[in-house]
């Protein structure tokens, strides 16, 4: 899961998490800062995360977000 541009491999905390497996399955591979905040973990839920942490997204890499311009449709 990535959580404010961190990765984290959360495989070992699955069967621990306190909202369930499924909200973590749900987050892997996606950025899941906005559900992450939403939630408000506690500080001490903030200071476990270290333990899971792998590396940061190295954001030159991430694709700019492009407009979906529908084709123009003969009249």
């Amino acid at each position: 899961s990535i959580v404010l541009e961190q990765v984290y491999d959360v495989t070992k905390f699955l069967d621990d998490h306190p909202g369930g497996d499924e909200v973590l399955l749900s987050a892997t591979g996606k950025d899941a800062t906005d559900d992450f905040e939403d939630v408000g973990h506690s500080s001490s839920a903030r200071a476990m995360m270290d333990e899971f942490f792998v590396g940061e997204i190295d954001t030159a890499t991430i694709p700019s977000k492009t407009t979906y311009t529908p084709p123009k449709q003969p009249h």
